[in-house]
């Protein structure tokens, strides 16, 4: 089992904290990052589980490379060229309508990205029937007013 080691930041914490899970299918794991450096401000929506399955993952496992969201992941923005991008993946699908943006998750629920997300999500869980537990973003504290982290856990459903 990986754990996060003393070293570690954040995100690679969380990576390693969530590896298995998302490898084995037993858990897919929403990442909203925005980065800001001297040279580049980026933002995006990455389903790790896509990317570990995409990507040799032992550098971001080691903290030799950076997870940042690229132009394949589910959003992309880079602020400085305005460059929008959209894609979906095997558990989540981009849904757009007019100025609303969802993230649809391939069991049925659905996560709203923008506009005002936060009030939209509020009402999302008022919605939800049954004993479904609808997850939480969960905001990490990367040490660094230029680097925000959200996760999502969504478990998965074993047919």
């Amino acid at each position: 089992m990986l754990g996060p080691g003393d070293g570690d930041g954040a995100l690679v914490s969380a990576i390693k904290q969530r590896y298995k899970e998302n490898k084995e299918g037993q858990m897919n794991s929403l990442f909203y990052l925005y980065i800001k450096g001297e040279d580049k401000e980026v933002s995006g929506h990455i389903d790790l589980a896509a990317r570990i399955q995409s990507e040799n993952f032992l550098p971001y496992l080691t903290g030799k490379k950076d997870l940042v969201p690229k132009a394949r992941d589910l959003t992309y923005l880079n602020w400085v060229t305005s460059k929008l991008r959209f894609g979906q993946t095997q558990n989540w699908e981009v849904i757009i309508q007019g100025t609303k943006v969802e993230l649809k998750h391939r069991e049925g629920f659905q996560v709203t990205v923008a506009p005002s997300a936060k009030r939209r999500w509020r009402h999302l869980k008022k919605k939800v029937a049954g004993e479904e537990t609808v997850p939480e973003w969960i905001s990490l504290n990367s040490g660094d007013k230029n680097i925000k982290i959200n996760c999502l856990d969504v478990i998965t459903k074993n047919d």
